[in-house]
């Protein structure tokens, strides 16, 4: 530990003007950052983790008011004194941030080059070639490859990751002495988070910089954090170094995030939850703001604020259960793991299945829009779905996952290939039958909002498929009210217009309009990848038992390998529209056989004390699937290809392990 913090944050706290007076958003936030250190904050979404960092970058909103109180001291110099000029020297060239979302942060009429050039001219006195130079080496030292050419690339011709690795460049070229990472690989795949995070750990030990890292991946702050703060409706409750953070949870809260986590061991059982949801900040709240969600909660937990109380040298929480009041009950017997039920009629009928699917879209050029080449978006897949049974689609950020199940669907028209259900095919299926076929075939999209009419109410979303269909459903009204409640809403919710609900119970309403149709098909894309991890477990709680009770077959379609190994019963390895790897989800998980799948799974961050940040397993990103490699797809990118690889795409190998790879031919 340094004998001076970087960063010290004294009792900040950020008011809102309101019409019941100032509400505090921040309420007397407190923690510092140690020159070369990583401090993380967690938490859900909602609970002042972004504000947070604009607080200290002093880029709050007009509307926001700083209480005379707060002190950010960055050296020992108060930030809150200073002029909104002095404060402009201070941003970019000692304090950095690196935004959640690089496309709306990066300006689209700028080159790349451009936009790092104007943080160097604002905060150093380079040509222009020696800045230009250097420009080309922050390209390069943040693994952008063949940077002189990028320099010239807008932000629009760029990959996700690379454009948040060019976010990266922009915050290092003032050479800042904190960076502040506002969840920097939420939108990337996990073979591209663990370069950037490597990455920025290079850098940091480079550069000597702090880092205050913002994140809701407890995976990301077990491998990247040195100490965390655990924040829960715009308080801090709970510090502590990574180690014991990770070992021994004190707070309520924390203890049940991490019991929310799903992964294989927990898959025959309900996951543990966190009820309820954030309060507002803007509610006047009395008491331990997580009390009404606790399950250790007594009189004293609504009546009075809990301070941070020593749990160990180094370790503070927030509650009651470590001051030394004796007026607390016994502590509750832990939660316990509640048994599924077995899954309803088991069969091995295979409902829907692909054969050979393929999906391409024409590129065209030219004023007479001639075809110049395809995009082999979805490249010959075979696949089936079975009663009662999930198959798991994983692969990175533009394999072509979604547009198989949009194809399997018929969303969108095959090029090539079957698409059987039941035994009959519905690529040759007229428009009436495929109408009539539908509410069998249902979908859960990525984005529930988007997803959902915003002029409709909760109860019109559900019913309007049955409305459209005239099914046979004698109370329709009665049926949205079973629906509603056995997805875990209300009936008042029943009138409520999607922008009246949390993320989480959008994300129901959408599972209650897939299942108001009485489908035995349900295509799951990304159905939890907007939630936080107590909203999360909720879902997969929910699909999980409308499973075992209906026995519906789920294409659950994913990039989070924990979200997979609690869901799965198999999963589908998916690499540039082909499938490359398939079997039971144990054997996937336990023995990988592709390069790819290793790849994979070793770059997924675990809560684990002995792995830290590694080297990246992958390197590079996908190759466009207009120009796919010849012979395997993977093979640029294989750290064990051979010349044959290069050649001619491998033929796939194995019964219930399959796998497409020449070091596995029998």
């Amino acid at each position: 530990m340094a004998d001076k913090p970087l960063l010290q944050v004294q009792d900040l706290s950020v008011a809102i003007n309101t019409s019941d007076g100032y509400r505090d958003l921040l309420d007397k936030l407190n923690f510092s950052i140690d020159p070369g250190e990583t401090f993380a904050l967690v938490g859900e979404s909602g609970c002042g983790k972004t504000f947070t960092s604009l607080a200290i970058t002093q880029l709050l909103p007009p509307v926001a008011k700083l209480r005379c109180y707060s002190k950010i001291l960055l050296n020992g110099t108060d930030l809150l004194t200073l002029s909104d000029v002095a404060m402009s020297e201070v941003r970019g060239r000692r304090i950095a941030m690196i935004f959640q979302e690089p496309m709306t942060s990066l300006n689209p009429v700028m080159t790349v080059g451009q936009q790092i050039l104007e943080v160097l001219y604002r905060h150093f006195s380079h040509d222009r070639g020696a800045a230009k130079r250097r420009a080309i080496e922050l390209l390069d030292a943040v693994g952008i490859p063949a940077a002189k050419q990028r320099f010239n690339e807008y932000p629009h011709q760029l990959s996700g990751g690379m454009k948040q690795r060019v976010m990266i460049a922009i915050s290092l070229a003032g050479e800042p002495e904190l960076l502040i990472a506002d969840e920097p690989t939420t939108a990337v795949d996990v073979t591209i988070q663990a370069q950037i995070l490597r990455q920025l750990k290079d850098l940091q030990q480079d550069m000597g910089m702090a880092i205050l890292l913002i994140s809701h991946d407890l995976g990301v702050i077990a491998q990247a954090a040195d100490r965390v703060g655990v924040m829960y409706a715009g308080q801090i409750i709970e510090h502590a170094p990574v180690a014991e953070f990770i070992q021994a949870p004190a707070h309520p809260y924390t203890q049940g995030l991490f019991a929310a986590i799903p992964d294989l061991a927990k898959r025959e059982s309900l996951l543990q939850t966190i009820e309820g949801n954030v309060p507002p900040l803007l509610a006047g709240i009395q008491g331990c703001r997580f009390a009404n969600r606790c399950q250790h909660a007594w009189n004293t937990c609504r009546s009075e604020v809990p301070q941070l109380y020593q749990v160990s040298s180094h370790h503070e929480a927030a509650c009651f259960l470590y001051s030394d009041n004796t007026g607390k009950p016994d502590n509750p017997q832990p939660s316990t793991q509640t048994a599924l039920h077995p899954v309803a009629s088991p069969s091995d009928e295979i409902l829907l299945k692909s054969l050979d699917v393929r999906v391409y879209f024409p590129v065209r050029k030219g004023i007479l829009k001639r075809k110049v080449a395809d995009i082999k978006a979805v490249d010959g897949v075979s696949l089936e779905l079975k009663a009662g049974r999930t198959l798991a689609l994983v692969g990175e950020s533009g394999c072509g996952k979604s547009t198989l199940g949009k194809a399997l669907l018929r969303l969108l028209p095959t090029s090539d290939g079957e698409v059987v259900f039941k035994g009959d095919s519905i690529e040759t299926m007229s428009r009436k039958a495929l109408r009539h076929l539908r509410h069998e075939l249902q979908i859960i999209f990525q984005d529930p909002y988007a997803s959902l009419d915003p002029r409709m109410v909760a109860k019109d979303i559900i019913l309007e498929g049955l409305r459209h269909r005239r099914h046979a459903i004698d109370d329709l009204d009665a049926h949205a009210r079973e629906l509603v409640q056995h997805v875990g809403l209300t009936e008042a919710m029943l009138y409520s217009y999607p922008h009246e609900f949390s993320g989480g119970q959008r994300q129901r309403l959408s599972v209650a309009r897939a299942l108001a149709m009485q489908p035995d098909v349900i295509i799951c894309d990304e159905p939890t990848s907007a939630l936080d991890l107590s909203v999360q477990a909720q879902i997969l709680n929910l699909l999980k038992s409308l499973q075992r009770e209906m026995g519906l077959a789920y294409l659950f379609i994913s990039h989070d390998i924990s979200v997979v190994g609690y869901m799965a019963d198999d999963i589908a390895v998916m690499y540039l529209g082909r499938i490359v790897e398939q079997g039971p989800v144990q054997a996937i998980l336990d023995k990988p056989k592709h390069p790819y799948t290793q790849a994979l799974l070793q770059a997924v961050p675990e809560i684990r004390l002995d792995k830290s940040i590694t080297e990246a397993a992958l390197v590079g990103e996908q190759p466009s699937p207009m120009a796919p490699p010849s012979g395997c797809h993977f093979h640029p990118r294989c750290p064990k290809a051979m010349d044959k690889c290069k050649q001619a795409y491998p033929r796939e190998t194995g019964a219930a392990h399959k796998v497409r790879c020449y070091l596995h031919e029998e």
